[in-house]
């Protein structure tokens, strides 16, 4: 029997985390920060990161926010969705259509967030890209860098942090102020594809 070889495509992004600078502009931001959202731990989402994710209680001391699928963040959600799935076929190319529920996350002085990954069991399983969005102006906080394993980057308000749901990240300790931020994924019907 003769097995036909599929010619290997080298995928050097694999890994990375890229940050966009100013992807979001302040007017942008600014509504994203007032945005109606829903406490977290009401939401099932939530519930199932508590779940299926390793560590989850550890590694998000942050105060969190569902901001949920309505006219008033609509747009949140189609920006987060169009950027991740333009970064998606950039980078990644990932089997990945479906945007998770956004999160709006608050670090507060002090509060951190270890190093860790975004994958999981279950339905958390299936992300494949994260984007962070950088909703606090430079000036309000100190510390919070988001780094990854092949680095970090400064982060102005509205940055764009993009990375696979397998890349190890942490951000560092906020030490004064607070950093707010957006958190999504990229899902996809099938897990490492």
């Amino acid at each position: 029997m003769t097995i036909a070889r599929t010619p290997l495509v080298q995928n050097d992004d694999i890994l990375r985390t890229f940050f966009y600078k100013s992807l979001f502009k302040k007017e942008h931001c600014e509504p994203a920060l007032v945005a109606r959202g829903v406490p977290a731990e009401t939401h099932p989402y939530y519930q199932q990161e508590l779940e299926h994710l390793p560590g989850f209680r550890h590694y998000k001391p942050a105060h969190i926010e569902i901001l949920p699928a309505n006219e008033g963040n609509q747009w949140i959600r189609d920006s987060l969705q169009s950027m991740l799935k333009v970064f998606n076929e950039r980078h990644y190319q990932f089997e990945a259509t479906r945007l998770s529920e956004v999160q709006r996350m608050t670090l507060q002085s002090g509060e951190h967030m270890p190093w860790h990954y975004n994958l999981g069991t279950g339905p958390m399983a299936l992300r494949k890209v994260c984007i962070i969005v950088v909703l606090s102006h430079e000036n309000t906080y100190e510390g919070g860098q988001v780094c990854s394993i092949v680095g970090s980057s400064a982060q102005p308000q509205g940055t764009a942090i993009v990375y696979p749901s397998m890349a190890t990240v942490c951000l560092r300790p906020v030490t004064q102020g607070s950093l707010t931020f957006l958190f999504a994924t990229l899902d996809g019907e099938r897990p490492f594809r």
